[in-house]
């Protein structure tokens, strides 16, 4: 069941709300329920050469998309960014560490656009934390195997 537009009354953000309230919401879909359907979308991922999935096990191809989904919320609202971190990394920001270091360039990139989104809210800071007390952030900046984008984005 597709649940209405959030009420101002309801424990809702204001990104939520103004999410909820916008035209491009003809369906009348939550924040959260619009990310849970765009992750099980297409959970499948099609072996092609183009998408670059063919060498990559379903599961690395799963985290992929949760990261660039995670990545593209962030990007749309700060808001739906920090439900979508916690959905998709299980609220642990090791799983985020995880797929950096899993040696994929691809990965790399879209766990460091992530990183670098979470670093520029007050919510995703507070996900981060546990890795900066620990100095894995430390780690990878130190890392010269790690591209450029992922040293940079675990310096912010």
């Amino acid at each position: 069941a597709v649940a209405g537009p959030a009420k101002p009354d309801e424990k809702t953000s204001p990104g939520d709300l103004e999410f909820a309230q916008s035209s491009d919401n003809a369906a009348g879909i939550s924040p959260s329920d619009l990310l849970e359907k765009l992750l099980d979308v297409g959970a499948e991922v099609a072996d092609d050469d183009e998408s670059g999935t063919a060498s990559v096990s379903p599961e690395l191809a799963a985290r992929r998309k949760r990261a660039g989904l995670c990545a593209a919320f962030h990007l749309a609202s700060s808001n739906l960014g920090t439900a979508a971190q916690s959905r998709c990394f299980e609220g642990n920001p090791i799983r985020l560490i995880e797929l950096i270091a899993t040696g994929d360039g691809v990965a790399e990139a879209l766990g460091a656009e992530v990183l670098a989104c979470a670093a520029a809210t007050e919510a995703g800071r507070e996900f981060l934390r546990p890795l900066v007390a620990a100095g894995a952030l430390e780690a990878i900046v130190a890392d010269a195997t790690k591209t450029k984008a992922a040293r940079a984005a675990a310096a912010t």
